[in-house]
């Protein structure tokens, strides 16, 4: 590397993955387990390694990118 960045690991945690999009861990949790049907986060696409659970940044975004409503610039 030359430009002196880190790179962010591609996988964030459950944890991260909330404070990104603004809920909790719980509710995130919920969501992935179809506890909350009417939720849009149950279509969060995530990673099972083994036990523990992990969300790709691309997706997160791509997600909000998905759920974002556009003003219809009506007057």
């Amino acid at each position: 590397m030359t430009d002196g960045n880190i790179p962010q690991p591609e996988l964030v945690t459950t944890r991260e993955a909330a404070n990104a999009l603004g809920v909790s861990a719980g509710t995130l949790k919920a969501a992935r387990l179809h506890r909350l049907p009417s939720n849009p986060l149950r279509d969060l696409p995530y990673v099972a390694i083994g036990r523990a659970i992990r969300y790709r940044r691309s997706d997160i975004v791509a997600w909000i990118e998905r759920n974002t409503v556009r003003a219809t610039g009506g007057t």
